[in-house]
This record gives structure tokens, C-alpha cells and sequence, in this order.
């Protein structure tokens, strides 16, 4: 049971450990990971990869329960989203952007209302059994 509460506090560093690898590579070149993806995806792709952050967060912690968990793993989500946006900023033919933070942002609080709303029926659901 010890490696699955290390895997659960794990996965939030994982998936930060991800986003900062793929805001690593280099703008406009041939062999840039983040070019898998057609290039009207890349900034949309921010609130789905910021509400598997959140969900991740919400994961490790299950001891953080309702709205002040929603706004401790939001915030700790776009604290991460800030330091990422300045570290694109320094990365070859990449740039540093407040709609990029937004977007993190957004798919930080959404990911972590899902998450919160799940949680939140399946324990009614648990209880009602």
C-alpha cells in the first residue's frame, strides 16, 4: 500500500515534469516534440494539460476536501503556469504569455471542480450502498 501512496504523491511532479519538458523545446523546428500536434491545438492544449495538473494535485492529497482545496491546488497550478510561461521565456523561438497564464489558469479550476465533483458523487454513491 506504501508504493501507492508514493505513486499518488508522485504524480503531480510527473505531470510538472512533463509540461516543463514540452515548454522546453524550441519554437519552429523540425523536431520539436510540441509539433506532434497541429499548431492550432498548441494553446488550447494549456487548459487540458493544467486539468490533469489539478486532477493530479486533488489526487495526491486526499485529504483535501471542498472549496479551499479547489483554490489551494488551482493556485498552486498557476504558481507553476507562472514559473513555466518565464522558463518558455527563455527557450529559443518561444515566448512568455499572460493568455497562456490564462488559459493554465482555467484548465487549473476546471480540473479541479471535475475532480472535486467526482469525488463528491462517488462518495454519495459510496454512502448510499
Amino acid at each position: 500500500m506504501k508504493t501507492f501512496t508514493y505513486l499518488r504523491g508522485a504524480a503531480p511532479w510527473l505531470v510538472m515534469g512533463i509540461l516543463f519538458y514540452l515548454s522546453s523545446q524550441p519554437g519552429n523546428t523540425d523536431h520539436a516534440v510540441i509539433d506532434l500536434a497541429p499548431s492550432a491545438w498548441h494553446n488550447s492544449l494549456h487548459v487540458p494539460a493544467y486539468a490533469a495538473l489539478a486532477a493530479s494535485w486533488h489526487w495526491a492529497q486526499p485529504d483535501w476536501h471542498g472549496r479551499r482545496a479547489m483554490l489551494r491546488v488551482a493556485l498552486l497550478c498557476v504558481g507553476f503556469g507562472l514559473t513555466d510561461e518565464w522558463h518558455q521565456s527563455l527557450v529559443p523561438a518561444r515566448e512568455c504569455s499572460t493568455v497562456d497564464l490564462l488559459r493554465d489558469a482555467l484548465g487549473a479550476l476546471l480540473g479541479s471542480w471535475a475532480w472535486t465533483t467526482f469525488r463528491q458523487q462517488w462518495t454519495r454513491h459510496a454512502v448510499q450502498r
